[in-house]
């Protein structure tokens, strides 16, 4: 019972998934698709001029989604806020690359596309869960690039050894079930990525700049927990990585939600918006 109740899990999770790729032209847009490449590869990425001296905000999605989930966020901005976001390769109407792109390639492929686009100004980055990982390793490679970070659920390199530490069998057990259940596309960029986390035991975050920060966690502990971070001890876990990331910042911002999971842009939109202005007054 308990298998098939976690199988029906990992079915909602694939299928979120695969939505959230197949609804690239879901939402009513006014913001039309550019393209442009970089490092040789063609992304898809849209852009709305900042008013009244306003700033950019640069939205980087988590695992395998197009820029488009931030809809819900970029409706609620102030007109005169700038918008940058785009879709990372494979993703949305981006061009696919032969070998999975890395984490420090994705942060290489953005800074291109961002010259490519001619956006030069501090930016606002909001990044949720995996773009949260390139949110963090862009803004250390080039912090003069950045005004203020928001951080949505984030990811952390080094959080995989966390969650090995606290039960490496149930840790290998979701990754496996996740494998599984994987849809093909996106599975090599998955088992890149497991590679690149297992090197990582601790994060070095001494290059970040001394910027303004808001984390917005989720604290939801499930009564089925999907996987680890859902039980209460992984949600310890999460929470305490969380904590790590925001000492970094003289100036920081934390939002804990106890009764919204992991997609808080999705859920709460104008929250992520509000904080975004409250990072933007610091």
């Amino acid at each position: 019972m308990q298998w098939n109740k976690r199988r029906k899990n990992l079915f909602y999770i694939v299928c979120c998934l695969l939505l959230g790729m197949l609804s690239i032209h879901s939402y009513a847009e006014s913001l039309n698709s550019q393209y442009a490449e970089s490092n040789g590869i063609r992304l898809e990425y849209v852009v709305r001029a900042a008013q009244k001296e306003a700033p950019t905000v640069l939205f980087e999605a988590g695992f395998g989604t197009p820029w488009n989930v931030w809809q819900p966020v970029i409706d609620k901005l102030p007109a005169e806020y700038g918008i940058f976001a785009y879709s990372r390769a494979g993703i949305g109407n981006s061009a696919k690359t032969e070998q999975p792109r890395t984490m420090l390639q994705h942060v290489s492929d953005l800074n291109g596309l961002l010259q490519k686009a001619g956006i030069d100004s501090p930016l606002i980055f909001v990044g949720h869960s995996y773009g949260a990982i390139i949110e963090t390793e862009f803004a250390s490679q080039f912090p003069d690039k950045i005004k203020a970070l928001v951080y949505v659920d984030p990811a952390v390199m080094h959080q995989r050894y966390a969650f090995m530490q606290l039960d490496k069998a149930r840790t290998l057990s979701d990754e496996a079930a996740l494998k599984k259940h994987m849809p093909p596309t996106m599975l090599p960029d998955f088992l890149s990525l497991l590679e690149q986390m297992a090197k990582v035991e601790v994060k070095d975050y001494r290059r970040l700049p001394a910027v303004p920060a808001a984390i917005l966690s989720s604290a939801y502990i499930a009564d089925e927990p999907f996987s680890i971070e859902e039980t209460a001890a992984g949600r310890e876990v999460w929470l305490s990585l969380h904590a790590e990331l925001a000492r970094q910042f003289a100036s920081s911002i934390r939002i804990k939600l106890a009764t919204t999971g992991h997609n808080i842009h999705k859920q709460k939109p104008q929250l992520v918006t509000d904080v975004i202005q409250q990072v933007t007054a610091l």
